[in-house]
């Protein structure tokens, strides 16, 4: 393995975070705030048609794959997915890739909890009992925290190839996989009617800024030496 990153951040590790946290709460509670409901609970034209467009496809067949889809976006599944690539990558002195990973898990949990306090939007009238979702609506924790976890593991093994100077068509079917992943938790988030398709939109967002956030701070990372 080849010592350290290829390069590092031309700006210090707080500054990086610091500009990433205020950005990521800055344009995501904005959008919030533009979707919040009125007194009525009234929600957007967007929300409205995008809903009837996932809720149309509802069927038996499908309810076990969105269930599984959902629960791949939940917390209890990132933190044991990102932890086994941390030991792999510990075993191979990767300790800046785990700690970029780290920064990209709990950082995107911690801004959604934020966001939350922020915006406190109610969730839709309609759930899936079983569902078992609570709290402000957006944006969507599932889908920020997928988008960053997925996304930093798309972003630390392409990496790592293009260390080893392997082609980039795997590194665009790798990265293609994360966001096709994260698409369809999104839209299990609002077929099982826990979440308005602006609540996802929102966990784009969010997951987005701070997993480029993540990608420059962790340039000042390093690696140790294999």
């Amino acid at each position: 393995m080849s010592e350290g990153n290829d390069h590092k951040s031309s700006l210090p590790l707080p500054v990086v975070l610091a500009a990433g946290l205020a950005a990521n709460l800055a344009v995501t509670s904005v959008l919030g705030k533009l979707t919040e409901s009125s007194k009525e609970h009234k929600t957007t034209d967007i929300d409205k048609t995008g809903t009837k467009l996932v809720r149309d496809t509802k069927s038996k067949t499908l309810d076990p794959l969105m269930s599984a889809l959902s629960a791949s976006g939940e917390p209890w599944a990132l933190y044991p997915v990102a932890g086994l690539a941390a030991a792999r990558w510990l075993a191979d002195d990767r300790r800046g890739d785990v700690a970029t990973l780290g920064l990209a898990v709990f950082g995107s949990a911690g801004i959604t909890k934020l966001l939350k306090l922020v915006v406190k939007r109610p969730r839709p009238r309609f759930r899936i009992r079983r569902s078992g979702a609570s709290g402000s609506s957006f944006p969507s924790q599932h889908i920020a925290m997928s988008v960053a976890t997925y996304g930093a593991l798309a972003l630390l093994i392409n990496r790592q190839r293009n260390q080893e100077r392997k082609g980039r068509r795997r590194a665009r079917w790798l990265w293609a996989l994360a966001a096709l992943l994260c698409a369809l938790i999104g839209w299990s988030r609002v077929y099982q009617g826990v979440h308005h398709p602006t609540d996802v939109l929102g966990g784009w967002v969010a997951g987005t800024i701070w997993l480029i956030t993540c990608a420059f701070a962790g340039n000042s990372f390093p690696n140790g030496k294999r």
